[in-house]
């Protein structure tokens, strides 16, 4: 659960750190990760070079933090599907899908061929990292005898290169159809809802 800020400091600073992070998003939207700087970021912003590092190491840092809200979003909704449905696996693809659909520009821009390769790593390995926890806790694949740390990096790297052809590749594929083929490929049977 989310705690909001308690006093007029800490607002403002939770402020300007979204303020920072809107304008890096809207500008990478418009030109690209490599193509913006930090001056770039702060003039959007329309606060001091000194106020962004107050907030955030480097460029890379405050991108990283906006993919992992997005990350953690997914992972909530995944999390609330599996609630109401027993097939968390088959959920977790279709969240993906949908959220890389929603957002294709942002994926586009940041994880695909033009994109910047340590980010694509690090959205690998936090997807590694989680389907790890998953296989560890036996909420998923309970059946496989593999460990764990490899059918986490199995299917992160499956689902990061998927989701960036999907995203790159013109086709009609629906987020729903996407989801059901990539469980084909895992499983090796068609998904069957209940």
């Amino acid at each position: 659960m989310e705690t909001r800020p308690v006093n007029r400091f800490q607002r403002r600073k939770e402020r300007t750190r979204r303020q920072l992070k809107e304008s890096a998003l809207a500008l990478i939207l418009e030109k690209g990760y490599d193509a913006i700087t930090i001056d770039n970021i702060v003039g959007r912003a329309d606060v001091g070079k000194g106020t962004f590092y107050l907030h955030f190491k480097d460029k890379e840092t405050l991108v990283w933090e906006i993919l992992l809200e997005g990350l953690d979003a997914v992972k909530q909704e995944a999390d609330r599907w599996y609630r109401e449905r027993p097939n968390m696996v088959f959920y977790g693809f279709l969240v993906s899908f949908e959220y890389a659909a929603k957002n294709q520009d942002l994926f586009r821009i940041m994880l695909g061929s033009h994109g910047q390769a340590m980010l694509t790593q690090r959205v690998k390995q936090y997807l590694a990292e989680e389907i790890e926890r998953e296989v560890e806790a036996q909420t998923v694949f309970p059946e496989m005898d593999l460990p764990p740390r490899f059918i986490g990096q199995y299917l992160a790297g499956a689902l990061t290169q998927t989701l960036i052809w999907w995203i790159e590749t013109p086709n009609d594929y629906t987020p729903s159809q996407m989801a059901k083929m990539f469980y084909h490929m895992v499983f090796w049977q068609p998904y069957a809802e209940n």
